[in-house]
């Protein structure tokens, strides 16, 4: 059985971590924009053919460096996301169990 501190305590982790949360995303949207942008930067500076450059510019210093920080980011992201879809399932667990009590179900 799921208790109302249960519930409670799953209420208030999602109330207080939706800014993280949003921001997280954010963040990791922001991310994936950045690498199309450093890739374009390092595959114009780049000489060679077209594979060649566009090899360099995949494994240039800031795209990798870029590429860390979304494996972060999604991370970050990801956890939070997975901790809040837990707590809707607790509290969808609670809501149910709550209506069988009421109608007799469960005691």
């Amino acid at each position: 059985m799921i208790t109302q501190e249960k519930v409670e305590k799953v209420l208030t982790y999602m109330a207080e971590t939706d800014e993280q949360y949003a921001s997280s995303k954010a963040r990791a949207e922001s991310i994936k924009y950045r690498l199309k942008v450093q890739e374009a930067v390092a595959f114009q500076i780049s000489v060679g053919s077209v594979a060649e450059r566009g090899a360099a510019a995949k494994t240039s210093k800031e795209y990798l460096d870029l590429l860390h920080d979304l494996d972060g980011a999604v991370l970050d992201r990801e956890t939070i996301g997975t901790k809040r879809e837990t707590g809707k399932l607790i509290i969808e667990v609670w809501r149910s169990e709550f209506s069988a009590r009421k109608a007799g179900m469960i005691t």
